[in-house]
């Protein structure tokens, strides 16, 4: 199971454009840019309704109304680029990036200087996974705001996923220099932290991010982090309150069920993890791992699960089972047969994979972490 990292969902409403923004609209209203008048003009232009409109949709989730208020306001006053840059956000938020690169590519041949342009075609490149382009494209708005926290914590971002740990942290660190208070240079930092091993320390920056009021993934994240280091009551209570919100969510139902066995034992706490599977209705991995700690399938059973499905992602499957299986093993105090299995999953597991972390934290518990890479 991959890492989930973020970046905050936006900047200021207006960002850098507010006044600018304004001033364009209320002119182009008025009749300096040619444009489609909207209906009583002379009052709707004075408070930009359509965009504040806009920024609420984009708050409540609601991508199509935010990018149909835009479209009005764009169809009125098409020179406009924080319009443009506003509605790429909705069609990121309807999954449709290349309208988002469309729209933030537009606003920038109206406004080379757009920072929240860059900004956010950053985000979107993030998003699709194009990290050199993304850093590109933030080198260009830091240049142009230098003093922005945001810019720097996007793009330490976008290196730790290119495997560039010295520049990630450098760019996190300048974040949390101009702004101590940055939530998500915080939790990104303490990504960063995770990846190599440094448990403590990630938690603390996870805890700082939370404390901030960067969301966490309702606890699941900080509930990992306790479960690496054997807190396993702190690590329960976390991961009960993240299944609670999220009963669909397997991994969320495993990694529970995994902080509450260890926390009492696997007899305590079957009937809720049995109770808890019921309610799973995709039977795709990794619902074999919830056989397994039902009792239903054996440990043959799991890998032959492992090696169904999607070729292209096999490795991911077999990572996970060795680590899933391994855990099964210490439940049942067989830690000497558990041992292989982690240091298949620490050496095989993607990088940024829960359970390569994992692995190695057990290892370490165990007494034979392997070196890191």
């Amino acid at each position: 199971m991959q890492l989930i990292t973020g970046l905050p969902c936006h900047r200021g409403f207006l960002g850098r454009m507010g006044w600018p923004l304004l001033g364009a609209l209320a002119c182009a209203l008025a009749g300096c840019v040619t444009s489609p008048s909207p209906p009583n003009a002379k009052t709707v232009g004075a408070d930009v309704t359509p965009m504040k409109e806009g920024k609420a949709a984009l708050a409540a989730g609601n991508f199509d109304l935010a990018a149909d208020k835009y479209s009005l306001v764009i169809a009125w006053v098409p020179a406009l680029p924080q319009a443009y840059v506003q509605r790429s956000r909705a069609w990121l938020g309807k999954d449709m990036p290349d309208r988002a690169l469309a729209d933030l590519d537009r606003a920038l041949k109206l406004d080379p200087d757009n920072a929240d342009a860059y900004f956010y075609r950053a985000r979107t490149l993030n998003w699709q996974r194009e990290w050199s382009q993304a850093i590109a494209s933030l080198d260009r708005g830091i240049a142009l705001v230098p003093d922005d926290a945001e810019f720097y914590n996007a793009r330490g971002f976008a290196k730790l996923k290119l495997g560039d740990e010295t520049g990630a942290l450098s760019d996190f660190e300048q974040a949390l220099r101009i702004n101590p208070d940055s939530a998500w240079a915080y939790r990104n930092k303490g990504k960063l932290l995770e990846e190599r091993f440094e448990v403590g320390a990630a938690l603390m920056h996870r805890s700082q991010s939370e404390r901030l009021g960067a969301e966490d993934d309702d606890g699941f994240q900080i509930g990992r982090l306790q479960f690496y280091l054997h807190d396993f009551r702190a690590s329960a209570a976390r991961m009960l309150h993240a299944a609670d919100l999220k009963p669909r969510y397997a991994y969320g139902v495993i990694w529970w069920y995994l902080a509450a066995a260890n926390a009492s034992s696997a007899d305590a706490v079957a009937p809720e993890l049995n109770r808890r599977a019921d309610s799973l209705d995709n039977r795709d991995w990794p619902a074999a791992v919830i056989d397994l700690y039902r009792g239903r399938i054996g440990l043959e059973a799991l890998h032959a699960a492992a090696q169904a499905g999607d070729p292209k992602s096999l490795g991911d499957r077999l990572c996970e089972a060795d680590f899933y299986g391994a855990e099964w093993l210490l439940l049942r105090g067989r830690p000497a047969e558990a041992r292989p299995g982690f240091i298949r999953a620490e050496q095989n597991c993607p990088k940024d994979f829960y359970e390569r972390q994992g692995a190695h934290a057990e290892l370490h518990w165990l007494g034979s972490a392997t070196a890191r890479d």
